[in-house]
């Protein structure tokens, strides 16, 4: 088992991953769940098997999903022979009476597993494809079977990536514990009204609980989906108490040279009192369930977390004025570890979940000619959405999408999860999974945007970073130059006339500052007298420049206008609208 340590803090490495901050990122890993049991209820309460739609993700990157689905799909004429005879999984009749007239334990005597009901059980269960969710709530209930690993659990039930007919691809993803993770075959049994696949896997449908139930030779739980009414939930989780404390979620960071380089990432599990925590050293990374304090009826935003015994909790500290932790103490509750950690929030990514109005719009999907509106509501902060395959509306499961995960870099939804990490981080397509059409992984493109700019969400990050190297020496503007609606941002920054840089970034489709290039030396912008563009001034021991900036497609362009030398007691040249700038730390220009 590897450890690392914080000063005096000892801790067990789970898992190991890799993070997403801006400029040194591999890949992003994301943690997202749902649950099937009332997280709210006091301890009073807790042992009552009463279920809501208490919802939570569990979201980690899929992109590597699409090599065990190929050898299932190449491997279909062996596994139709596995149907062919009795299953190993399959019990005797006899057997099967015998279990019949047994005490009922787990689902059957807390629900009432396998009772009809008016609901089409038929219709329902051969038609399970979607993304679903657990949480470590789940394994506290007597529907789960298994060694219990306080993780959270993300299953994608998806059309075989052939879409032959009674054959289902189910990606399983923990949060923590990977021994779980798997990407496994299912075919229909029509007869049983369940899938089954090899080493006793089955998924059902309990229509008194109204929930599918996964069962493999590990686990066996009640699997949650976001619906309109779960994520009504997690907003009333999310927000309603948000004015007591802090919300935690971001990445902090210790001092330069402090607790053994520790950065601490907190991920809300949405519609649960959970959080998924990482914590990351020069040693390694360990990832751990946090779970948020509660007293009665109210959830706190502070949380508690176990590592290698020890108990540690976490608050935020120093609110901004959206009461929004700039900082977060993490100490021992106990005593075991004397020191006391502070870390300040990083500036050093942009932050989808800060921002999440830049992700409505359209989006395309060519290789389906499918298309899918995304509609965010500043209120609830959920999105709304539709889907269309050639221009058809299809029929989905829910209504309602989420932003979710490390950054705020995916949107999920019970239908799809799109997932913006490599867009962000590299530049390239949105992918995009939509279990009930396939299996497969898709890129996207936000074809027109549903929201007004948001300057702030393009631009604040690049100034936060640049303020930090250059301090009052950095200055910005924001100015439209090529007159399409949209401002850019020219962020002027330097010690001396040799290294002085004007850098020019525009908003790209996806609502994030996008660098398109620069020019040389500290100099005074004005409007162009006819419009076109700006003027930059530059002058220096009687000599004088103006270069006209403009801007084409994603090209920045430069016209020299006038190179001129001027006597001693003359006045380098002026023209009537000077464009106000503001130091790199001010960012009262980014809301207009």
């Amino acid at each position: 088992m590897d450890r690392f340590h914080i000063w005096g803090l000892k801790c067990a490495c789970f898992s190991l991953c890799s993070f997403a901050v801006w400029g040194s990122v591999e890949h992003v890993t994301v943690s997202a769940n749902s649950l099937a049991y009332d997280e709210n209820s006091s301890s009073e309460t807790e042992n009552n098997d009463s279920y809501t739609y208490n919802n939570e993700y569990e979201e980690n990157s899929f992109s590597g999903s699409n090599s065990g689905v190929k050898n299932f799909a190449e491997s279909t004429d062996d596994y139709d022979e596995s149907y062919s005879e009795s299953n190993d999984y399959e019990q005797s009749d006899e057997t099967q009476e015998t279990q019949d007239n047994e005490q009922e334990t787990g689902l059957k005597a807390i629900q009432g597993f396998g009772k009809k009901s008016e609901e089409n059980k038929a219709e329902k269960i051969s038609n399970p494809y979607g993304v679903y969710y657990t949480t470590p709530k789940c394994e506290d209930m007597d529907d789960y079977w298994g060694e219990k690993h306080h993780d959270s659990i993300r299953f994608v039930i998806s059309k075989s990536l052939d879409n032959k007919e009674n054959y289902a691809i189910i990606d399983i993803t923990a949060a923590i514990n990977d021994s779980l993770d798997d990407t496994i075959q299912v075919k229909y049994n029509s007869e049983k009204e369940r899938w089954e696949g090899k080493g006793n896997i089955l998924l059902e449908y309990d229509s008194a609980l109204g929930k599918y139930v996964f069962t493999n030779d590990k686990i066996r739980v009640c699997l949650e989906e976001i619906t309109s009414e779960s994520a009504a939930l997690y907003d009333r989780s999310h927000q309603q108490y948000s004015y007591q404390d802090p919300m935690l979620e971001g990445a902090f960071v210790s001092e330069v040279g402090m607790n053994n380089g520790l950065t601490v990432y907190i991920y809300n599990l949405y519609n649960t009192k959970y959080y998924c925590v990482m914590l990351e050293t020069k040693d390694g990374t360990t990832t751990v369930i946090g779970e948020k304090k509660t007293l009665g009826e109210y959830i706190y935003n502070d949380c508690t977390i176990n590592i290698d015994g020890t108990e540690y909790y976490i608050d935020g500290v120093d609110l901004d004025e959206n009461r929004i932790a700039t900082a977060i103490r993490v100490y021992s509750l106990f005593g075991e570890d004397e020191n006391e950690y502070y870390l300040k929030r990083s500036e050093d990514y942009f932050d989808g979940a800060l921002n999440q109005d830049i992700y409505s719009g359209t989006y395309s999907i060519k290789d389906l000619n499918a298309t899918i509106n995304l509609r965010y509501d500043k209120e609830s902060e959920l999105f709304s959405y539709d889907i269309s395959v050639n221009g058809t509306s299809i029929d989905t499961s829910s209504s309602t999408a989420i932003c979710t995960g490390n950054l705020g870099y995916r949107i999920v939804s019970a239908d799809f999860i799109m997932d913006y990490s490599d867009y962000i981080l590299n530049g390239s397509d949105i992918q995009i999974k939509i279990p009930s059409i396939s299996s497969e992984t898709y890129s996207c493109v936000l074809e027109s945007s549903g929201n007004t700019v948001n300057y702030r969400a393009a631009f604040q990050y690049i100034l936060e970073d640049a303020y930090k190297h250059y301090g009052e020496s950095c200055k910005y503007t924001l100015f439209d130059l090529d007159n399409d609606g949209v401002k850019e941002l020219i962020l002027s920054e330097g010690t001396c006339n040799a290294d002085w840089i004007n850098d020019v970034y525009c908003v790209n489709d996806y609502g994030l500052g996008l660098g398109i290039g620069s020019f040389a030396r500290p100099v005074v912008l004005y409007e162009a007298p006819d419009g076109n563009g700006i003027y930059a001034v530059w002058g220096n021991q009687g000599l004088e420049e103006v270069t006209r900036i403009t801007k084409n497609g994603s090209e920045l362009e430069e016209e020299l206008i006038l190179s001129d030398s001027i006597n001693y007691d003359e006045n380098y040249i002026t023209y009537p609208n000077e464009i106000m700038t503001a130091y790199a730390n001010d960012y009262s220009l980014l809301e207009g």
